[in-house]
This record gives structure tokens, C-alpha cells and sequence, in this order.
């Protein structure tokens, strides 16, 4: 009974993305350069995502045209996906960015 309390007390510490707090320990060249490499992996899945949201919105602009009206709706919600994706990215660029930048710096 007396561990619940403590199981959910350590569930709340960790809240912060963990990628937050990887590039907070990161401690030497090599540990940057693992850092930048994921987040260029981030980028590959996020420009994956990126395009099939933009493929969804086209196919809410041409294919259903009995039913424009709701569809609006759709084609914001994809805008808005798109839009969060693209910021996504820039954020996980200038990161790579960042930790090449640490990684090539001499000891």
C-alpha cells in the first residue's frame, strides 16, 4: 500500500519530454552526435507524417464534393496537422543543429 503513493510520485517527476532531459545528460562529443542522429531520424518521421497529412487534406479538397461543407472542417483540422508537423520539424532541425555544434566541440 505504501508504494502506490511513491509509484505515482515518480510518474509525476517524470513529465518532461525525455528527449528534454537525454540532451541535459548528454556529457561528450560522441553522446551530442547520437543526439543530433535521432533527431534526424525524428525528421525522417516527421516529414513521413508531414506528407500523408497533406495527402489526406487533398483528398478532402477534390473527392467529396457532395459534401464540401463538412469537409471544411477536415481540411482545417489537416492544416492545423500540417502546420504542427512543419514546426515540428524546424524545432528537431535546429536541435540537430545544437548537438552537431556540441559534438564538434574539442574537450
Amino acid at each position: 500500500a505504501m508504494l502506490f503513493p511513491i509509484v505515482v510520485t515518480a510518474a509525476e517527476d517524470t513529465s518532461a519530454p525525455i528527449e528534454k532531459l537525454i540532451s541535459e545528460m548528454a556529457a561528450n562529443p560522441a553522446q551530442h552526435q547520437a543526439l543530433a542522429n535521432y533527431y534526424k531520424e525524428k525528421i525522417v518521421q516527421a516529414k513521413s507524417e508531414l506528407a500523408a497529412h497533406e495527402k489526406m487534406r487533398k483528398a478532402y479538397i477534390g473527392g467529396f464534393e457532395k459534401s464540401q461543407h463538412s469537409n471544411a472542417g477536415m481540411r482545417k483540422h489537416c492544416d492545423t496537422l500540417i502546420k504542427n508537423t512543419e514546426s515540428s520539424i524546424k524545432a528537431y532541425e535546429a536541435l540537430v543543429t545544437e548537438h552537431e555544434a556540441l559534438a564538434s566541440k574539442k574537450p
